[in-house]
């Protein structure tokens, strides 16, 4: 999920709310907020706590809410998961250290702390342009943590993806989600065993991302693929921009007003984000129609 700003910088809890209704229904299976398309290393804990609180509420147990418990301190990761297992959450979605480079080994016990401290499930996150890598051997000792449920691989490695699913059923653990954080891979990561697509496109094309999923479960898998296919252009365009401008740019269009980033866009990109939703304005109005608009009361204090 991103996290839509009110024109001062504090979040836009009524655009929140109607954007999660939106995706909700629009069959998404499940919301994560605090992640990193929704800027969470700009955000304070309180801040996080609020998104917690606004995000669980509002799904009203439509769709279980896994937060991000993202942090490079394991101690405010601990606070972020045990204030979701005192909302009700299922299940956290945890970051190894980031900023500073680290041993393997303290990212095993970065995640079995986490794990330890909560009685809910936890869902590792594998984004190694970000952060320390999760190599496969600490995968593999992970998969002894029984509350340790699955993974985000946003590596854009088919390879690591595969041997991820191969440890899981070499070591008995059917019930463990592997999942892709690439949009662009959802079919391809289907197609050798994946659980799904933990997706930032998602929230703006809730339609077309969770009809990859429905036709391919469904057995239409040429019809999966044309839809995957389709989509791959406008992801090309949103991701030209500075991150996560160009996603947030298109929820825009789809008439959810997010704000401006945490992050500015600088004077000199101005031109190219003017010239880049005029592409991708067409792009969207493409795939979706007379519902590019899915909000028509913009909502931006």
């Amino acid at each position: 999920m991103m996290t839509p700003f009110t024109k001062d910088g504090t979040i836009n809890e009524p655009v929140l709310r109607s954007w999660i209704d939106f995706m909700i229904e629009n069959g998404i299976n499940g919301l994560f907020p605090i992640s990193s398309i929704g800027e969470f290393y700009q955000l304070s804990l309180q801040e996080c706590y609020k998104l917690m609180d606004i995000v669980v509420e509002q799904a009203a147990g439509r769709v279980p809410v896994f937060p991000g418990t993202c942090s490079a301190a394991t101690d405010n990761a601990i606070k972020l998961a045990k204030y979701a297992e005192k909302l009700g959450c299922p299940a956290v979605v945890a970051l190894p250290p980031h900023y500073a480079p680290v041993s393997q080994e303290l990212v095993r016990k970065h995640f079995e702390k986490i794990a330890n401290s909560v009685n809910i499930s936890v869902i590792l996150y594998n984004i190694p342009m970000m952060t320390s890598p999760i190599s496969l051997q600490v995968f593999e000792q992970l998969l002894a943590v029984r509350n340790i449920v699955g993974i985000k691989d946003s590596s854009g490695n088919m390879n690591y993806l595969l041997h991820m699913i191969d440890l899981t059923r070499q070591h008995g653990r059917p019930d463990f989600g592997v999942f892709t954080g690439y949009d662009d891979l959802q079919y391809s990561a289907l197609s050798v065993g994946a659980k799904g697509c933990i997706s930032a496109v998602c929230g703006v094309i809730p339609e077309l991302s969770v009809a990859i999923c429905r036709e391919y479960h469904a057995g239409n898998k040429e019809k999966a693929l044309e839809i995957q296919m389709s989509i791959l252009a406008s992801l090309r365009t949103m991701s030209s921009l500075q991150f996560p401008a160009g996603y947030k740019m298109a929820l825009d269009i789809r008439g959810f007003n997010t704000g401006p980033l945490r992050l500015p866009i600088d004077e000199i990109d101005k031109y190219q984000y003017l010239s880049t939703k005029k592409k991708l304005q067409d792009q969207l109005g493409a795939l979706l129609g007379n519902k590019l608009v899915a909000c028509k009361q913009s909502i931006l204090r």
